[in-house]
Formats: C-alpha cells, sequence, structure tokens
C-alpha cells in the first residue's frame, strides 16, 4: 500500500473506514511507524495552521514552514506527506493576486513583497504565479518571486528544477536569474534544470521559442524540441536537436544526454513530472545526485574510479532499494545502507548509502 498517500488522506479526513482502519492497525505495528504518523501529524498539522495567517505574515510564515520542514522531518515519507500539506499553503502565492486588486488601497501603495516557496527532497510541487504562470517544482527547488509583477519585466529567481508554462504577455517579458544563468520567455512552456550540485544545467523547450544567457553578451535561441546543456564551470553551452529514434550509447565517456522523441519516447528532461527517471550516457555522479534528491538520501563513494562511469537507463517509480540494485547489474559496484537512526527530537536522519566497487 502506499503508506505515504494514505496517512495524507487520513490526516484530511478523506480516508474510507477501510483506510482508518488500516492507518490504525499500521501505526502500532511497531514504534517506528508510530513515530512517523505523529511526526506527519505534527508537519500536517504545522502547515494547515498557517495558512490562516499567510494574509499578513507571509514571508515570516512560509520561512518558519520551510525550516520546521527540512531541518527536522527529514524522512523521505514524512517529506511527501508534509509536501502534500505544503501544497496548500503554496496556493498563497496565487490567492494573494487578488487583494492587489481589491479596495484595499493601502495595500496596493506597499511595494511587492518576495515570495520564496521551497520544495524537500522526496517531494515535487505545483504553484501558481501572481500572473498566472504555473510552474511545476521537483524536489530540493527553490523559487522566489514577487507578491505580484509590476514594472516591465516578470523575474522570479530559481535554483533546482522546474516546468514552466507561462502566461503570455508581450509587454512583460518572464525572466528567470537561476546563478549565472537567465532565461527569457514572452510566452511558452519548458523544463528548466539547473542544481548547484550537478555538472551541467538543462534547458529542454516544448513550446515556443527561449533565450538562454550565460553572460552579458551570450544569449542563444532555442526553439520547441530543442534543449541545451550549460556546463556549470566553464558555462559552455551546447544546443542538440531532438533525435529521431531511440539514442545509441555513446563510445566516449561521459557523455552529454541525449533528449527523447517525446512523440515515440518519454521526454527525459520531463519525466520526473511522471514519476519517472531517465538517464542517458549519464555521468555516475549527476545520477547519484538525482536519486539524493528523488529519496532524500546522502551518497559517498569510495574509489575515484567509480565517478567516471556512466549510465543509460530508464526507472518506473521503482523503490530505491530496485534502483540501486539494477544499477550495480550494469557496472561493477555494490552498496550498503545505513540504517534509519533517530535524534535527541526523535526525527529521523536521512539514510547514508556507500556505493563501492566490487
Amino acid at each position: 500500500m502506499d503508506i505515504d498517500a494514505m496517512i495524507a488522506k487520513y490526516l484530511s479526513g478523506e480516508s474510507t473506514p477501510d483506510e482508518t482502519d488500516m492507518i490504525e492497525e499500521w501505526k502500532i505495528i511497531s514504534d517506528e511507524n508510530d513515530l512517523i504518523f505523529r511526526q506527519s501529524e505534527d508537519a500536517w498539522h504545522l502547515v494547515n495552521s498557517h495558512v490562516k495567517q499567510v494574509y499578513f505574515e507571509k514571508e515570516k510564515t512560509w520561512s518558519g514552514i520551510s525550516k520546521r520542514i527540512n531541518k527536522r522531518y527529514t524522512l523521505p515519507l514524512l517529506l511527501r506527506i508534509a509536501g502534500i500539506a505544503a501544497s496548500v499553503a503554496f496556493i498563497f502565492g496565487w490567492s494573494l493576486q487578488p487583494i492587489f486588486t481589491s479596495n484595499h488601497q493601502e495595500i496596493i501603495a506597499q511595494q511587492p513583497q518576495k515570495i520564496t516557496l521551497f520544495v524537500p527532497a522526496g517531494v515535487c510541487s505545483k504553484t501558481v504565479l501572481p500572473d498566472g504562470t504555473v510552474v511545476l517544482l521537483n524536489a530540493s527547488s527553490t523559487i522566489s518571486y514577487p507578491s505580484y509583477f509590476e514594472g516591465d519585466s516578470r523575474i522570479v529567481e530559481l535554483i533546482g528544477e522546474a516546468f514552466f508554462d507561462v502566461s503570455r504577455d508581450e509587454t512583460k517579458p518572464f525572466i528567470i536569474n537561476s546563478g549565472k544563468l537567465k532565461v527569457n520567455v514572452l510566452g511558452t512552456s519548458f523544463n528548466f534544470k539547473h542544481y548547484k550540485e550537478d555538472t551541467y544545467a538543462v534547458l529542454a523547450v516544448e513550446k515556443g521559442k527561449v533565450a538562454l544567457s550565460t553572460g552579458a553578451s551570450t544569449t542563444t535561441t532555442l526553439e520547441a524540441g530543442k534543449y541545451a546543456t550549460v556546463d556549470t564551470q566553464t558555462l559552455q553551452t551546447a544546443v542538440f536537436d531532438t533525435p529521431p529514434a531511440r539514442p545509441t550509447k555513446s563510445n566516449s565517456s561521459p557523455a552529454k544526454p541525449e533528449m527523447i522523441d517525446k512523440d515515440t519516447y518519454t521526454d527525459q528532461f520531463s519525466s520526473w513530472r511522471k514519476h519517472k527517471m531517465i538517464f542517458r550516457d549519464e555521468p555516475f555522479n549527476n545520477v547519484l545526485n538525482e536519486l539524493s534528491r528523488r529519496y532524500n538520501v546522502e551518497f559517498e563513494i569510495r574509489g575515484d574510479e567509480i565517478k567516471k562511469y556512466v549510465y543509460t537507463a530508464t526507472f518506473d517509480d521503482m523503490s530505491l532499494e530496485d534502483v540501486l540494485n539494477l544499477l550495480k547489474i550494469s557496472a561493477p559496484i555494490d552498496y550498503t545502507i545505513k540504517s534509519l537512526t533517530s535524534n535527541t527530537e526523535n526525527a529521523y536522519e536521512k539514510r547514508k548509502i556507500t556505493i563501492f566497487k566490487k
């Protein structure tokens, strides 16, 4: 059973009588289950108790929620539950818009306030910006934007990965600042990935045109069906077309990932929205970074040779152990998983996984 989803339904009062009985029985199976449930309940009430306060203290409220979720509730299962609850609070970014079109002139006169949303590891979430732009945020991602857009542009900040369906407004370009990278659009949909720990950033365009800038005078324009990779160290940009057929593994190592034809194969750069992970000749470090964000775990690699491996694989909503077992089939590696331990606050630490050569 999908226990995290069932706990979320239970806490929201939407579970069936049978599901309620299953949760009650699951809680008493072990002390660990009972602890997980109690912390899940704490996180649920923490988020929902702050929703009413968003109107008055939205920055302070969200800061408190994100800190508590990120530092105290670190169990992957718990984070997903907290994320479900937090998605209710995420709506405030959109629901604030009527405030600035109401009769409260004293609020209209104020400067826009900065809103920051953080999605912890193990969680994906959706939010709607004040202009109607829809944003799907992947795990371990942070987006910041004003409570309303003023001036001649719509500027947001992103670290992590997100899929944007941008509301078109030719009078106000939509701009994403991400470290030294900048994405500029009018109205389009695309996936943008820029984690600080990855070796390169990726921009994949689904509809429209997108301008990618890596410096004051370096701009690359991408059309639908194209994607670009940016080396996070050198800022060198490479543009690729969508291949007409299934990509073949390159003999060079490591290689850049290849985008899959979205009409025939699952799109590599938006697969996370369907709970999938697709790797095409992906450096092993990037693979582990993705697994770390998806399953909220920490990795330790023993042996520099292992870091040179590249992987091509597709994982469809699988458990972490199943993914690791499949990875070690294609390379001479093995792993150990450190058991869960709790600290003095009865909060579980992240699981730690050691990867070593056979």
